[in-house]
């Protein structure tokens, strides 16, 4: 086993500590504080991804509305979708404010198409960091607050148990790309561990939960929702490695050595977790 091997493999069972105290050992205001924290981490990173200087107007503004977005989750108990109205308004009126001041330079031909893809990235930012942080308040709450920590342990035991399935095995074993354009590293073989990894993952997490004597979580959700999880977990990974190979950067930043930055790790989260509020929260 490498040096980084070994060093990906301790910090992951620390983040695997820290997640499983984060979740069982403290208030869930304290966690909501936590989530307010590590969202701004990952807008920093997602800024710095493309260039954009987290310490201006529109950095500020934007992690302030991401706040207030999730504080607004947890205290209703629902993710509304006026939150997409709100980042998409936010992101427009800064593009009408760029462009006056690109106009006044003279220089609107030149930096029309870089003030377009500011824009976008900021808005796909946006939403990005909210789909990552604001559908945990409400797993907590409503109907699902008997198993709701359950059931994000569940998602995080899905996505990361396939993630190093897919990680360990595409290493040993991997031979034909999946995505080179995106992700030249990742392979059909590791994806296809990825998937049953994550099925496997879920069928244990599930054995281990109910022999327990746990809040029971309803088996047909538990099935629906792992089977659609496990693929969406690689689409945010994919998403993540999107970005970057836009930006021509290897990693979201350093914050993990071993993983790389906080967007890194967390990115599979990005489509399971409002997957997971849709199937056990509205359903």
């Amino acid at each position: 086993m490498s040096s980084e091997t070994k060093t990906r493999t301790l910090v992951g069972a620390l983040l695997a500590g820290l997640a499983f105290w984060m979740l069982f050992g403290i208030a869930p205001y304290i966690l909501v504080g936590i989530l307010c924290l590590c969202s701004l981490l990952g807008w920093i990173e997602y800024l710095k991804i493309f260039g954009l200087p987290p310490r201006t107007l529109k950095g500020v503004v934007g992690i302030v509305s991401i706040w207030w977005a999730i504080l607004d989750s947890f205290w209703l108990g629902t993710v509304g979708i006026r939150w997409i109205w709100v980042f998409w308004v936010l992101s427009l009126i800064f593009l009408v404010i760029d462009s006056i001041n690109v106009e006044r330079q003279k220089a609107l031909r030149k930096d029309l198409s870089t003030l377009l893809g500011e824009y976008t990235f900021y808005f796909a930012g946006l939403l990005y960091i909210f789909f990552l942080s604001a559908f945990i308040g409400p797993l907590l709450k409503n109907s699902t607050a008997p198993y709701g920590r359950g059931v994000i342990l569940l998602t995080f035991v899905v996505v990361f148990g396939g993630d190093i399935c897919s990680y360990f095995y595409g290493r040993s074993y991997g031979k034909k790309p999946l995505w080179p354009m995106v992700s030249p590293k990742k392979t059909v073989e590791g994806a296809m561990a990825g998937l049953v990894g994550s099925w496997i993952c879920a069928a244990i997490f599930t054995i281990v939960w109910h022999e327990c004597k746990q809040v029971p979580i309803p088996f047909g959700k538990i099935f629906f929702f792992s089977l659609f999880a496990a693929p969406l977990a690689q689409g945010g990974d994919f998403l993540e490695s999107f970005f970057k190979r836009v930006s021509g950067v290897k990693d979201s930043g350093h914050l993990l050595p071993g993983h790389g930055g906080l967007l890194d790790r967390i990115d599979g989260l990005a489509f399971t977790l409002p997957l997971a509020y849709f199937v056990f929260v509205q359903n």
